[in-house]
């Protein structure tokens, strides 16, 4: 059993820059990309834990009309953890499946972390820890 208490840096700063780069290869194939580069302080000159400096993600996606194919790609760059220690930086690959069912209505089968990828570090009370693989069913609904 473990007991967390949260509590807000006073002077702490976040500076960054984000780009976004999104195109269409052809009629029904995107690609969408995007880089964000971050400095922080904790307000007494070390970094925020847990804030990587840089993310990179890129997705895939192929849409027909009522089905969207997408593939991503996800990195993230170095953090440190609350004892100012490297965490390492890792990259996870997702997919989706969508079908629109209705005007308002999408299904989505998502496939989440494809390679299974870990970075838990028990010491750290696993604020490091990623989700497994994981398989998702959702609906969405636009209203």
């Amino acid at each position: 059993f473990s007991l967390f208490t949260y509590k807000n840096t006073d002077h702490a700063t976040i500076k960054g820059l984000e780009i976004a780069i999104n195109a269409d290869l052809t009629q029904n194939l995107f690609l969408d990309t995007s880089f964000t580069y971050m400095t922080t302080d904790n307000g007494q000159g070390d970094e925020l834990s847990y804030r990587p400096k840089t993310i990179t993600k890129a997705t895939l996606s192929y849409d027909t009309g009522p089905w969207t194919h997408s593939l991503s790609a996800t990195h993230t760059g170095k953090a440190v953890d609350t004892r100012n220690e490297s965490i390492a930086s890792h990259t996870l690959v997702d997919a989706a499946i969508n079908r629109k069912l209705s005007k308002n209505i999408t299904a989505q089968l998502a496939f989440n972390n494809l390679t299974n990828k870990t970075l838990d570090n028990p010491d750290d009370n696993h604020m490091t820890e990623l989700m497994g693989r994981e398989l998702k069913l959702s609906f969405i609904a636009n209203f």
